[in-house]
């Protein structure tokens, strides 16, 4: 006997198959079987479906992903698990899930690659990927195992947190993830230009009494990283973009046809 779950009255969304309106999803055997409207005019009273849900109101969507997480694991696991942020992804509808390598030990090599993978096969939850570090220990200086890491499943590269400072350093790491077909993502932030501030100098932060960053940190490194991407043609992922100067930069990158996508600060 089919099992059968009718979605009705949704906002479905699936960019996939150009789908963004209000319509029905008809799910068989865990299979999705049909999305249209009106499913449930079309079928006999007689035979009414296994389970309706009424999403009116609601998004449907297929799974989300998450490329920017923190599972903490290794070296926190009081604050989170591979486990425990699977199960927490899942209930929120996220079914791609990928860690950042800033834990503790640093995920810099292959190995350090597998262990997570492994973690992620014990929790059973969620796709979960990782990234490895761009350099060793986020230290911005020698280029971590790059090429190990990419081969034992690694889909990026960075030093979420730490933008890499040197030119020089951050040209071979692209180089390299060229290479590999993967993508490079970078904490955009000139530390010799931010100094000591806690959040974007402006309104806020002089009646708060907090030190400002000056928005010229992230735009001159995002503007950097540009230059080199135009040199390399790897795919690029600015992080934690918080400038109406750097949307503007990445708006035109994206109009010059480079390869590079980015996320706000949460």
């Amino acid at each position: 006997m089919n099992s059968e779950l009718l979605i009705k009255n949704g906002r479905v969304i699936d960019p996939a198959n150009r789908i963004d309106k209000k319509c029905d999803v008809l799910i068989v055997n865990g299979m999705i079987a049909e999305v249209k409207e009106h499913i449930q005019e079309s079928r006999p009273k007689t035979h009414p479906y296994e389970t309706v849900i009424d999403a009116v109101g609601k998004l449907v969507t297929p799974g989300l992903i998450d490329m920017h997480v923190h599972f903490r694991e290794p070296g926190d696991e009081e604050e989170e698990t591979i486990a425990s942020g699977s199960a927490a992804a899942v209930a929120a509808g996220f079914t791609s899930v990928v860690c950042m390598p800033n834990t503790h030990p640093v995920i810099e090599n292959e190995t350090d690659v597998e262990y997570i993978h492994r973690k992620a096969r014990q929790a059973r939850k969620t796709h979960v990927y990782t990234m490895g570090a761009i350099t060793k220990g986020l230290e911005g200086v020698e280029l971590a195992e790059m090429g190990f890491m990419a081969e034992a499943g690694a889909v990026g590269f960075t030093d979420d947190g730490r933008g890499v400072q040197d030119p020089a350093v951050m040209l071979r790491a692209l180089k390299y993830a060229a290479m590999f077909d993967v993508v490079v993502t970078q904490h955009c932030q000139d530390d010799s230009i931010a100094g000591k501030g806690v959040m974007n100098s402006g309104y806020y932060s002089t009646i708060l009494g907090l030190p400002g960053l000056d928005p010229l940190a992230e735009e001159a490194m995002l503007w950097r990283d540009i230059q080199l991407i135009k040199r390399t043609d790897v795919r690029y992922h600015a992080q934690h973009i918080s400038t109406a100067g750097a949307v503007e930069l990445i708006g035109q990158a994206k109009k010059d046809s480079l390869p590079i996508t980015c996320e706000v600060t949460p």
